[in-house]
């Protein structure tokens, strides 16, 4: 073989895996707007102190996580990913206390990071 073919078979099979990985990665942005909305709706229960209701839509949210936070620790320091996951817990203790400000208050910063997780490039 010549070194023009193994160069060209090489730069193919990166496009290949990086054409694969946006793909993958395209995938979970569109399960953001899941995300997003659990987590408006138990920001919505919690002021309306329905707490069986956001326990609920709370163990939906970690069903989706646990599914696609493979995919995000591929392209996020594990601060970020770390983070992240403690704020779900933040708002899973604030649901079993029935503190709704802070319900509400951990949603809102679970919601920023998860729009910033979710960007083709996310800010620092």
């Amino acid at each position: 073989m010549s070194n023009k073919t193994i160069t060209l078979t090489l730069v193919g099979l990166v496009i290949l895996i990086f054409f694969s990985y946006f793909m993958l990665q395209n995938a979970v942005f569109d399960t953001g707007m899941l995300v997003t909305n659990l987590l408006n709706e138990i920001a919505q229960t919690a002021q309306q102190e329905n707490w069986e209701k956001a326990a609920q839509l709370d163990n939906q949210l970690e069903q989706v996580w646990a599914k696609y936070k493979f995919i995000i620790t591929l392209n996020f320091a594990e601060e970020d990913y770390s983070t992240f996951g403690n704020s779900l817990t933040s708002i899973k203790a604030a649901i079993i206390t029935k503190d709704a400000s802070l319900a509400v208050s951990e949603v809102l910063t679970a919601k920023e990071m998860w729009n910033n997780l979710i960007k083709v490039v996310p800010e620092p």
